[in-house]
This record gives structure tokens, C-alpha cells and sequence, in this order.
């Protein structure tokens, strides 16, 4: 039988620690733990196996009970969440009415557990999505996790039905059947190049985690440990070469990659269940070592330091200028750390004054109705605290900004699209042949809790050739790529900078700008003065900006301005990089779009980010500037002279 420690398994508490440092580190080091996210299947896995293994127990012990169940299970997400939610609401009040519109709707798809596909539909929707990055972006995972132990009752049941036509092992052979199922129906509907938050946020998609974990909960782990162990089996070595390939996938597996979600993020699901089958099976050796103090203390407030790790991040980027600095980041870590344990012990405490040890159990058991009578009244204090909030901050922002403005900027982004679709055709070669460019709408962002994921749309060409090694001859002299906010200026642009050939396309992201370059080379429109935009949309690491530096060559001149995104937690880091290519490379310039737009609010529509009028003869001006290049001069008309 599995060891306990306090009613708790031994090494879970290690490997919820192992899961949640790989998710804090991913977030606050994206560059340099870019495969942190896969600590969210590892939770899952757990989650799936804790549910046979306590409904079980329970059951053959006569204590299942559905309204305690759902009970428990209400009295351990709500209390943590409440209390994050009011603490995110208080710290966004300095910052009204500039940040999200949706604050109303998005906290009630946490608080009834449906957020996750909240934000699917938010992102089907580029507009939505560019105004409401959130600070709650990150509780999808929450919304998976009311919903699984929302069906879980009836999926139980269903169990014990089979029960009597099979067994138990037969049964998990069925439930990793379903992860499989699942886990290709994520590598199915993911498709590069479109917004990946149906395949990251759905719930059938990310099921085989919970599969996973619950199929291990079927199978008679113990036994085949102690048969293990009886031929020497080197569990401790196999136990640590998972946890090797574990960290090594922490530090190495990248979001933007296909194959994340066509097979690695299920391979992954994989190693992290052989961590668990070894640490269970294993209690002496692996699981009970594994829960040594600090990783203890880390898993037992894993899900507090959850709730609280994407707000304090997302106000110190809009708190902090500096927030991207290695010193302002660990003072990050240690606010994380410091709300999780105050988290952790005020829901620790209503635990506690809810349980009373009488001989007088009719006294015992009033006490307790009473003392859980007042964390109640006292949570929906709470709660209605949140909801006061959001609903002021959102009747603040509607009242404070016009958002209709955004129609006006979707229709003259079509127009813009159709104008540059033009010239692309006007200006092709017939006689080469070269990749699909997106000059419309093509979303290729994904959400920012999580992992980031961009498409992969085709294999990164080979370094331009000359033009004798490949007859394109290059007729441009300046060539400027972007994503929507340079698409916002493209007429102006075409009129006062016809020197200047234009590719932009919303919501692209750099990591389809080697794509794009040499779409225009071989069309001949790749020139010797490149103008990069890229980045609005999220974060990229330095190697994606490399590899697009190094396709146009080291003769070019490459300009790359920087990001603009008062709301956008991660801009900072996106300039950063930016500032890191300059330097790395002779020929990079950055061009400070954010710190020479910074104070002029009059520039853009009501998200911050894109240009009205005013602003985007603001932007082309600023580029003839910074690049030396000769503006149209009106003519006056001459007053007349008489003799």
C-alpha cells in the first residue's frame, strides 16, 4: 500500500514543486526556460491520479458522498482564488482606465470555471485579444480543473459500471486509449500559421494529461515495484534520467515549435507519469526523499504560487520600467513566493477553525456549522469586493474610452491589406516561384499565460544568393517588414516614402519574418535598407531575431524598431531583445518607436497600439528621419506680385 505523509502520498508534494518551478521560471525567464510550460501536464497527471485514488478509498470505505465532493473540492480552489482576484483588482485601480475593457466578463469565466474557453473566443478576435491582455490571462488552467472535477462523478461512475465487466487494468488500457485520442486531436487541429488557443486552452486537447494520470491510478504500482525491486531494478537511476530529460526539456523545448503540439508535449506527458510511477512505487527510496523540505514547502503552496505568479509579474512590467532586469525579476520571484505563504496560511487558518474536537459532539458539530457559517459570509464578502471592482473599472473604461474606434481601425486595416495585396501582385515576377505571403489578416499569436506558441510554417531557407548565382535581380533600394501597427501606416508610407516597398500583415510575429524576407527576395523586393516591426504581438527569443538577421546578410542595413504596448506585459522584453540583436550585430540599428511615441497618447486608437490619423504621420515621419530620407514638400501657393 502507498505511504503516506499526513494524508498526503509521499513525493507529490516533490513533483508539484518540480511542475510549478518549471511554470514560474518559464514566465519570469522566457528565453531561458522556454519549455517551462510542460510543468502544466505534470499537474494534470496528478490531478487524474488523485481522483481514482481518493474516490476509491473513499468508496470502499463508504465516505463518497457527492455533495461532499463537491464540497471539498469548492472549499479548496474558491478561497485562494477569491483572495487573488480582490488583490489583482485592488492593484489595478492605479492603472484605470488604460488596461483591459473585459474585466466584468473575464472574472466571471473564472469564478464559474469557464475561462479557458472565454479566451478561445477572445482570441478569435484579434481586437479583443490586443485589448484585454489580462492579468488573469494564466487561470485557464483553473477553468480545465473545475471542469474535470465537475464530470469527474459521473465519469467515476461510469468506471464502476465497467468495473463489473473487466478489470481494473483493462479499464486504464481504455483510459490511455482516450489520452491518445486526445493527444492527436491536438496534433489535428493545431495548424501553423492560424492562433493556436483552441488546441492550448481546450479542454478535450489538454485531457490526456488527466487520462494519463488516472490510467496510473489503475494499475497495481506497488506490487510491480516491489517485483522491480526484487530484481534489482535501478529505479532511482531511471527516476533521475527522467528528471534529467524532464529539466532538459524545461531548458530546450520551444513553444513556437510544431511539434510541441503534434507529439513532444505528449512525449513529455510520458516521462513526467514514469517520475510518478517511480516515486509511488518507490516510496522509500524515491518518493519520501523526494519531499525533502523545500520542495515540500514549494508543492503544498504550489497552487497559491500559481494564482499569484502572473499578476505580480504583469504589474511589475507595468509598474516597473526596469522590470525585465535580473535584480527587479528575483524581487518578483520573492513577492510571489511571500503572497503565496500569506495565501497559504490564511486559507490554512479558515481550514483549521472550521474543525472542532469535542467529546460533546452535538457541541462540536454546532461550532463547526458556525465557524464555517463565518468563512462563508466572509469569502462572499470577498467576492463581492472583486465583483464591485470589476464592474467600476469596466463602467470606467467605457466611459472613458470610445471603443467603437476600434471598427473604424479593423475596416482601414482591410483597406490597407487590400492596397498592399495589390502592389505585391503588381510587383511579382511571373517567372519565380515563391512562398505564400500573408498581406491580410492571419493570426499567428498566441495567448500570453502560456506558452507562446507561433506557427512553423515552412523549413527556414538557405542564406540569400547573389543575383548572378540566382537571376532575381533586387529592384528596391528599402524594404520595410511589419506586423499591423506599420499596416495601420501603409498608405502614408506608399505616399510620402514611395521609395520604400512595405510587407505588413496583422498579427504577425517575428518568427515568420525569414518566411516573409525571402518571399520578397525572390519576388526582387528585398532591398539593401531593411525596416523591421515585428513584435507587437509577443515575446521573441534572440534566436528567432538572429536567424532573420542572418538571412538578410551582413550587407544589408538592418533598422529595427522597437514595440509599443502600454498594456503588453511582455514589451519590455520584446525591446530588450531587440537592443540585444543591435548589439550583437554591426549592421542592426534599433529605431526607438516606443520611447519617441511614449508621451503622445493622441497618436493611437484606444488600445495604445495602433495609429489613427495623427499618429501615422507621426510613424512615417519618424522613419524618413531616423533614416535620412527626403519627405514630399507641399507647395504653397505664390502670392501675387504686382508691378
Amino acid at each position: 500500500m502507498t505511504q503516506k505523509q499526513g494524508g498526503r502520498i509521499a513525493g507529490f508534494d516533490g513533483l508539484r514543486a518540480i511542475a510549478i518551478i518549471g511554470i514560474v521560471l518559464y514566465h519570469l525567464f522566457p528565453d531561458r526556460v522556454p519549455g517551462g510550460f510542460l510543468g502544466v501536464p505534470l499537474f494534470f497527471s496528478i490531478m487524474g491520479y488523485l481522483l481514482v485514488y481518493s474516490s476509491w478509498n473513499e468508496l470502499r470505505y463508504g465516505d463518497f458522498d457527492l455533495i461532499t465532493y463537491y464540497a471539498k473540492k469548492i472549499r479548496r480552489l474558491y478561497p485562494p482564488l477569491i483572495i487573488t482576484l480582490l488583490l489583482t483588482g485592488l492593484f489595478m485601480i492605479p492603472l484605470w482606465p488604460r488596461l483591459t475593457k473585459g474585466t466584468l466578463p473575464e472574472l466571471q469565466s473564472v469564478l464559474l470555471g469557464y475561462n479557458n474557453w472565454w479566451q478561445i473566443a477572445q482570441n478569435s478576435s484579434y481586437f479583443t485579444r490586443i485589448m484585454n491582455a489580462s492579468p488573469l490571462t494564466h487561470l485557464w488552467y483553473l477553468a480545465l480543473t473545475m471542469q474535470y472535477y465537475l464530470v469527474w462523478p459521473a465519469v467515476f461512475l461510469i468506471g464502476l459500471l465497467m468495473r463489473n465487466l473487466m478489470d481494473k487494468e483493462d479499464i486504464g488500457l481504455l483510459l490511455i486509449a482516450a489520452a491518445v485520442v486526445s493527444a492527436v486531436e491536438m496534433g489535428m487541429l493545431y495548424t501553423p500559421g492560424e492562433d493556436p488557443s483552441r488546441v492550448y486552452y481546450g479542454t478535450d486537447t489538454r485531457a490526456f494529461s488527466l487520462l494519463l494520470g488516472m490510467a496510473l491510478a489503475l494499475f497495481p504500482v506497488d506490487r510491480i515495484g516491489a517485483r522491480m525491486r526484487k530484481n534489482r531494478y535501478p529505479a532511482k537511476a531511471v527516476f533521475f534520467g527522467c528528471l534529467v530529460i524532464t529539466a532538459v526539456l524545461y531548458l530546450k523545448a520551444n513553444g513556437t515549435s510544431a511539434w510541441i503540439y503534434r507529439g513532444v508535449m505528449f512525449a513529455a506527458n510520458i516521462v513526467l507519469i514514469a517520475m510518478m510511477f517511480f516515486a509511488i512505487g518507490w516510496q522509500k527510496h524515491i518518493g519520501i526523499p523526494l519531499d525533502q523540505p523545500l520542495l515540500k514547502w514549494i508543492g503544498t503552496r504550489s497552487y497559491m504560487i500559481y494564482l499569484v505568479m502572473f499578476p505580480v509579474i504583469y504589474f511589475f512590467s507595468q509598474y516597473f520600467p526596469d522590470a525585465d532586469t535580473l535584480m527587479m525579476k528575483l524581487a518578483a520571484l520573492a513577492v510571489i513566493l511571500a503572497l503565496a505563504e500569506i495565501i497559504w496560511r490564511i486559507d490554512r487558518m479558515i481550514t483549521m477553525r472550521s474543525r472542532v474536537r469535542s467529546s460533546n459532539k452535538k457541541r462540536a458539530s454546532a461550532i463547526s456549522l458556525r465557524r464555517k457559517v463565518q468563512s462563508f459570509l466572509v469569502m462572499s464578502l470577498l467576492m463581492a469586493s472583486t465583483v464591485l471592482i470589476a464592474i467600476a473599472q469596466t463602467e470606467r473604461f467605457e466611459a472613458t474610452h470610445d471603443t467603437s474606434d476600434m471598427e473604424l481601425l479593423e475596416k482601414e486595416l482591410a483597406e490597407n491589406a487590400a492596397m498592399l495585396a495589390k502592389q505585391s501582385e503588381t510587383g511579382k515576377k511571373p517567372e519565380t516561384a515563391a512562398p505564400e505571403i500573408s498581406s491580410g489578416p492571419v493570426v499567428t499569436e498566441a495567448p500570453e499565460e502560456t506558452p507562446e506558441p507561433t506557427p512553423e510554417a515552412t523549413p527556414t531557407p538557405e542564406p540569400t544568393q547573389t543575383p548572378e548565382e540566382t537571376g532575381v535581380v533586387q529592384t528596391t533600394e528599402y524594404t520595410a517588414i511589419g506586423d499591423s501597427v506599420m499596416l495601420g501606416a501603409y498608405a502614408n508610407m506608399r505616399q510620402e516614402l514611395p521609395m520604400i516597398w512595405v510587407d505588413a500583415a496583422q498579427s504577425r510575429h517575428a518568427n515568420v519574418g525569414v518566411i516573409v524576407a525571402d518571399g520578397l527576395y525572390q519576388y526582387g523586393h528585398l532591398g539593401q535598407t531593411v525596416i523591421v516591426h515585428l513584435g507587437t504581438n509577443s515575446r521573441f527569443d534572440q534566436e528567432t531575431g538572429q536567424q532573420l538577421i542572418d538571412y538578410l546578410g551582413p550587407d544589408r542595413t538592418i533598422y529595427w524598431m522597437t514595440c509599443r504596448g502600454p498594456s503588453l506585459y511582455y514589451i519590455n522584453d520584446v525591446n530588450e531583445t531587440i537592443r540585444q540583436l543591435a548589439e550583437a550585430n554591426w549592421n542592426v540599428s534599433v529605431l526607438d518607436w516606443q520611447g519617441y511615441s511614449a508621451e503622445h497618447y493622441e497618436w493611437f486608437y484606444s488600445d495604445g497600439i495602433h495609429l489613427n490619423i495623427e499618429g501615422r504621420i507621426a510613424y512615417t515621419h519618424f522613419i524618413a528621419d531616423q533614416l535620412g530620407l527626403p519627405l514630399p514638400v507641399e507647395e504653397t501657393p505664390q502670392e501675387e506680385t504686382t508691378g
